[in-house]
């Protein structure tokens, strides 16, 4: 499947990123604790009240990464000359939203 990189397609790159990360935002914790409240007491039901903590927080990082990403393509647009090289450069140097892992 080959794509054509140009202005037009790394704008709509980016608007598809904002649209996901717009989407991200709307979807709801995970929020486990009406089974903890089940378990009282229990090492799993400990576990289960801190999901709705650290699903806001992977949704964070992730929004974050979505918004650079959006940004990334949106200056690559408004600066392409002819060759996707500087979006690619750009790209390779976010890195991993996990390094190391």
């Amino acid at each position: 499947m080959s794509f054509a990189v140009d202005p037009g397609s790394l704008h709509a790159a980016a608007g598809n990123i904002e649209l996901l990360n717009d989407q991200l935002s709307r979807e709801p914790l995970l929020g486990a604790e009406g089974a903890a409240d089940k378990m009282p007491e229990s090492a799993i039901a400990t576990a289960l009240y801190r999901t709705g903590p650290l699903s806001a927080q992977v949704r964070n990082v992730i929004s974050q990464r979505l918004q650079a990403m959006s940004g990334l393509f949106t200056v690559s647009a408004d600066t392409f000359h002819d060759t996707d090289r500087d979006a690619a450069d750009r790209l390779a140097a976010l890195g991993d939203i996990n390094p190391g892992k």
